[in-house]
């Protein structure tokens, strides 16, 4: 049960953070959490591996590619060698707003004083406390 409570902390405060950034760019949390990963780990550039490593349904990554291409914060790249590989790559208005998501994480870790009852000694405590005192 510990795990299970824990992990309904991060997982509230991770929905605390995105939200902001969700309401200020119109991105839902599906399209958040995806351009995230994207930016995160450029080495799952295709919607296959995005499905595969999320655990995400096809259908709500598709929708969300699609979402995101029209914005303009993502490309498609078609594959010269085989037309089925799609890449995918996040362009300079994505990567804007994984700056802004730093800088705002930073400003609610202080705010919220989250590192109170975070573990010190966990990954998320010590980015939580690095990112306060940067």
């Amino acid at each position: 049960m510990y795990f299970w409570d824990k992990h309904k902390t991060i997982t509230g405060y991770y929905e605390l953070l995105s939200a902001e950034v969700c309401d200020r760019y119109g991105l839902t949390q599906m399209e958040y959490d995806i351009r995230m990963f994207l930016h995160n780990n450029p080495q799952h550039n295709t919607a296959a591996e995005i499905v595969k490593v999320r655990k995400s349904t096809k259908s709500h990554v598709s929708t969300s590619l699609k979402n995101l291409e029209n914005e303009g914060l993502l490309e498609r790249i078609q594959s010269e060698d085989n037309k089925k590989h799609i890449e995918i790559v996040l362009l300079d208005k994505a990567e804007l707003i994984a700056g802004i998501v730093w800088m705002i994480a930073g400003v609610n870790v202080a705010r919220l004083g989250v590192i109170s009852y975070l573990n010190a000694e966990s990954d998320l405590g010590r980015l939580a406390y690095s990112r306060r005192y940067l």
